[in-house]
């Protein structure tokens, strides 16, 4: 099964139960040299306190592999590419949070990384390159891209089509404030930015966030470009 589906069917699991148990961020941390960390997580804390009243417990090892947020899964994808380094996926039991991260040498190497993550095993295609980072004039570029969340939402949309317990509508109402967050921050300090989408968060950090399910939230460009001091 591939991350982006059981993603999207974990989405169902707290739709079924009537509470929005995750958030989804993506965050891309830059230091001066050109190089950084990005990082994906799954907060579910909603969905802990849920299994707790049933009395249940997820496998979390069993979870993270079949999302592809294994040690094993995420260096098979991802070793080879070069630039590429400390590949690990870590879940904290305190906050019930899934995550995955790699260090990346330079934007070529974070773009080859973020696809080859994004990439379904299962497809005999070959890895579909996206340019989600770039960098022109002094300036560090997130594209208008937004695969991740773009596939996230054509499954969850595809789960509920195909499901007589759910519609649209009733996914609509129930997840609301079911988030999804792009963060950006840098070692130096933001001088300015461009998309009026972004919050600043502090000196170093700019953040998107949208609403998956909630129509008043008409955020629709992740595209930025962020000049450092």
């Amino acid at each position: 099964m591939n991350s982006r589906r059981t993603v999207s069917l974990l989405v169902i699991f707290c739709l079924l139960s009537t509470t929005s148990c995750m958030e989804m961020l993506e965050r891309v941390f830059f230091r001066s040299n050109g190089g950084g960390t990005y990082t994906f997580a799954i907060n579910m804390s909603g969905m802990k306190s849920l299994l707790a009243g049933y009395g249940e417990e997820l496998d979390m090892k069993d979870l993270m592999n079949e999302i592809k947020m294994g040690d094993s899964t995420l260096t098979r994808k991802m070793g080879g590419i070069e630039g590429i380094s400390n590949i690990k996926a870590n879940f904290d039991t305190t906050n019930f949070t899934i995550e995955m991260s790699f260090e990346f040498a330079n934007l070529e190497a974070l773009n080859q990384g973020i696809s080859a993550y994004y990439h379904d095993e299962s497809s005999p295609l070959d890895i579909e390159q996206y340019t989600l980072y770039e960098q022109k004039g002094g300036e560090i570029i997130r594209t208008n891209q937004n695969v991740m969340l773009d596939q996230i939402m054509k499954s969850i949309k595809e789960e509920a089509g195909g499901s007589e317990e759910l519609d649209m509508e009733f996914v609509e109402m129930f997840l609301s404030d079911m988030k999804y967050t792009q963060e950006i921050s840098f070692e130096n300090e933001i001088k300015k930015f461009s998309n009026d989408e972004y919050t600043r968060t502090n000196s170093n950090t700019i953040t998107w966030t949208k609403y998956l399910f909630n129509k008043l939230d008409v955020k629709s460009n992740i595209g930025v470009k962020v000049k450092t001091k």
